[in-house]
Parts: structure tokens; sequence; C-alpha cells
């Protein structure tokens, strides 16, 4: 379509948030928040179920995503054929 493979992968790693409304986004950054708290075992699930996000897992997506898109565009790099089966494999 002429865009390039930057936004190309942008858009290939925003499909699935969108689709599943961001839910395995929101599990990942409850479950970076809980670990990365270094609480015992109770304090942690009660801030994993908290429905605010802390420092943890604001960082663990941005690093999740910008991985992903890094990846995804290496993968269109090579060709579009081939960026769309790495899309879809994932």
């Amino acid at each position: 379509m002429g865009a390039g493979t930057l936004l190309a992968a942008v858009a290939t790693a925003a499909v699935p948030a969108v689709l599943t409304r961001g839910l395995h986004l929101d599990g990942l950054a409850d479950t970076a928040d809980g670990l990365g708290s270094g609480k015992p075992a109770e304090d942690a699930l009660r801030i994993m179920k908290q429905s605010d996000i802390g420092p943890f897992g604001v960082l663990t997506l941005l690093f999740t995503l910008l991985a992903q898109v890094a990846a995804l565009a290496q993968a269109y790099d090579g060709s579009w054929a081939r960026g769309a089966l790495a899309a879809v494999v994932s």
C-alpha cells in the first residue's frame, strides 16, 4: 500500500491490541507490577488486582511493544510476505 516498514510494523502490532481490547497487555502490565513490587505473594496479588498501572507495568509495556515493532519492522524489511508471515505466526 506504499507504507514504510516502520508504519506497517506499528499497525501490525496494534491490530492484536485492538482486537483483544488490550486484555493481554493489561495482564502483562498487572503481572509486571505484582512481580516488580518485591512484596510477599498476598500483597503482590493485591497489586495485580488493582485497576491502575504502576511504573513496572508501564516500562514492561513500553519495552515489549518496542521489541515487537522492531522485530516486525526487520521482518518487513526482508519482504512484505515475510513480514505478513511473521505477523500471522506471532
